[in-house]
């Protein structure tokens, strides 16, 4: 439908340009419409739903666990989330700053950049079972870094890749968060 949209956008310029121009006495494209969109209602989880996810991730100790913890409780983005920097989080507050966001940029690079908008830069409060599970996901990460040594690259991430490095989004939703959905028999929806 996307495509047919902007064939008829492109169509009704040139033919615009066309009656301008002198070519053409009308625009013959004037009067029609081009195909409208469907809606396609958003699936989302539940509450029940949310939990077993929650519960899923922990038992098959994914490394993304703790990801999925703040996701469900704050409502951050996936980009938001895949930014945050340790850095970010005041603990004695139990807060956390959303100030950037992993993108991907023309090219297919991955790169941190400002949230889109003013909003979007905001502080959200924790509650006390999201920043213990952070506590625990740190010494974690922590125990990590030192087992891969020199291989692993610092970036200060809170959800890094297995070597440090900024998590690629696709990697994150094919190879943990459906196959989770899958585990915990679910239905398959967007990460967002």
């Amino acid at each position: 439908v996307r495509t047919v949209q902007y064939i008829h956008s492109v169509l009704r310029s040139c033919l615009y340009r066309a009656v301008k121009l002198g070519i053409l006495q009308r625009n013959p494209i004037i009067g029609t419409s081009p195909p409208k969109a469907k809606y396609k209602e958003m699936k989302v989880l539940d509450e029940e739903e949310a939990q077993l996810l929650l519960i899923t991730s922990r038992a098959k100790e994914d490394r993304y666990s703790a990801l999925y913890q703040l996701a469900l409780t704050t409502g951050m983005r996936q980009g938001e989330l895949l930014g945050l920097k340790w850095k970010d989080i005041n603990w004695d507050r139990k807060t956390i700053t959303v100030q950037r966001q992993l993108a991907r940029i023309p090219g297919g690079k991955l790169e941190f950049v400002q949230p889109k908008t003013r909003s979007s830069v905001r502080t959200i409060s924790l509650g006390e079972m999201t920043i213990a599970i952070l506590k625990e996901h740190q010494k974690q990460q922590f125990h990590e870094s030192n087992q891969k040594g020199t291989c692993w690259q610092d970036f200060d991430l809170l959800f890094p890749a297995s070597t440090g490095t900024p998590t690629n989004p696709s990697n994150l939703y094919y190879r943990s968060f459906k196959p989770l959905l899958k585990d915990a028999e679910l239905p398959t929806i967007r990460f967002h």
